[in-house]
């Protein structure tokens, strides 16, 4: 049991969503290279690498890339649009946000859990807690360090051999930040490229790319075609369906966002279903218990 709560505590099978690695909606965040550490072993090895860049990504050549189609200024519009829908006074600025959230998938050997993260932008910082039935375990980064606390016991994962731990930290950093981006649809026209309007004229859905996209079950985030449908009426993204431009699964997927509710202005999914044709990749709930940002996290509150 304990071998498969370390695992699922990143869950890097859960969440991609409209994720890039990149910084959150309106919020100063650094690089992983600049804000993330290296192993103990020599900077010029590839396996020490910090957790945000493994070596197993693959790497294309920008001259192989072909040049980049300028994006539909109607479709530009209608993103902009779903944003005044959604925001009409603006979307917020958010440095730091906890949100307690239950999971469980049509998998019965990892069936459900609870957790509650912990982020602050200045730069990423996190601190999750994933209880089961039989087991509580608290992991983090708190800016120069990866730790993992079980009972009274604390351990740095800094080392070579506690490399997944780190991937996983980072996937539960970009879980959170996928988040915030859920709120700043501004934010997200900025990171898509070739933008156009796509689906029903009569309700169109906008599609462009997205460059180092998280998919559900990938070990490294690829290019991918993104499809948003929104809900008329209030401009809340209802869903995204991905599919990846490279790699060899280019298996297409779909989250589902719902139950939307106002949190300090801001309405929020309260509800979100992910899953793929792929019968081996399991479907997923999300249940979101609570969501509160800008409480002024302090960073004493992510270490160990």
């Amino acid at each position: 049991m304990t071998v498969c709560v370390l695992a699922l505590l990143g869950f890097p099978w859960l969440w991609p969503l409209l994720g890039d690695g990149q910084s959150p909606p309106n919020a100063p965040v650094s690089t992983s290279a600049e804000s993330r550490p290296t192993d103990d072993a020599s900077a010029a090895s590839p396996a020490s690498q910090p957790a945000s860049a493994p070596s197993s990504r693959p790497t294309s050549s920008a001259a192989s890339k072909p040049a980049v189609r300028p994006s539909d200024p109607k479709a530009l519009a209608r993103l902009a649009e779903a944003a005044r829908k959604r925001s009409p006074d603006g979307e917020p600025v958010i440095l730091d946000l906890t949100i307690a959230f239950e999971a469980e998938t049509n998998l019965g050997q990892h069936n459900e859990f609870e957790a509650v993260h912990r982020y602050l932008a200045r730069p990423s910082r996190i601190r999750t807690k994933m209880v089961t039935t039989t087991t509580s375990v608290e992991r983090g980064f708190d800016g120069d360090s990866y730790w993992m606390r079980s009972g009274e016991k604390v351990q740095d994962l800094g080392d070579r051999k506690h490399e997944r731990d780190r991937d996983e930290i980072e996937t539960s950093i970009h879980f959170t930040e996928n988040m915030l981006r859920l709120i700043s649809l501004s934010r997200l026209s900025e990171q898509m490229t070739e933008i156009e309007l796509t689906g029903d004229p009569a309700n169109p859905s906008v599609s462009g790319t997205l460059e180092a996209f998280l998919r559900l079950r990938g070990e490294y985030a690829t290019s991918t075609r993104l499809e948003l449908r929104f809900d008329p009426k209030s401009g809340n993204l209802a869903e995204v369906r991905s599919t990846p431009l490279e790699g060899e699964d280019r298996t297409p997927e779909t989250f589902q966002f719902s139950d939307y509710r106002e949190v300090k202005g801001t309405w929020f999914p309260f509800r979100i279903k992910a899953y793929t044709t792929n019968s081996e990749k399991p479907e997923t709930w999300i249940q979101i218990k609570s969501a509160s940002w800008n409480d002024g996290l302090k960073i004493e509150e992510f270490k160990p």
